[in-house]
């Protein structure tokens, strides 16, 4: 699996959120690269984004455009859209290291939360438990 990590830069936090993610994702063995741009996303499986709500719309365009879904960690502050913390990117480094196929029943439009969160009744997002 390659990963591919969008990072809202204006954020320090996101910027340091992000540097332990990838730090854990290469202690796991697990591919990743940095995404700026759309041509960026055509061979990552999925496209972990670092930001709030507009950041995440943002990367919606480069997620659709080939087929890639999208795990968000909240840096914002409402986080309507995402479904991990910043806090807990080791849950999303789990998710990914512990689920390999976790995105192959996901369209586009999903977004994949790994446990039924409180988010995802408002977004009606799809989710699937990983136990």
């Amino acid at each position: 699996m390659k990963v591919g990590i969008f990072i809202n830069t204006t954020k320090s936090e996101a910027n340091t959120t992000a540097s332990i993610f990838a730090k854990s994702l290469m202690e796991n063995g697990i591919d990743y690269k940095i995404v700026n741009l759309k041509e960026d996303c055509k061979d990552v499986d999925v496209i972990v984004v670092f930001g709030g709500d507009g950041t995440i719309l943002r990367v919606v365009e480069y997620a659709l455009e080939f087929d890639v879904p999208i795990l968000a960690v909240n840096i914002g502050t409402v986080g309507f859209l995402t479904c991990i913390e910043s806090n807990e990117v080791e849950k999303a480094v789990n998710l990914i290291k512990n689920s390999k196929d976790l995105f192959e029943d996901f369209d586009d439009r999903d977004c994949v939360c790994p446990t039924r969160c409180a988010k995802a009744a408002k977004h009606k997002c799809k989710t699937k438990r990983i136990d």
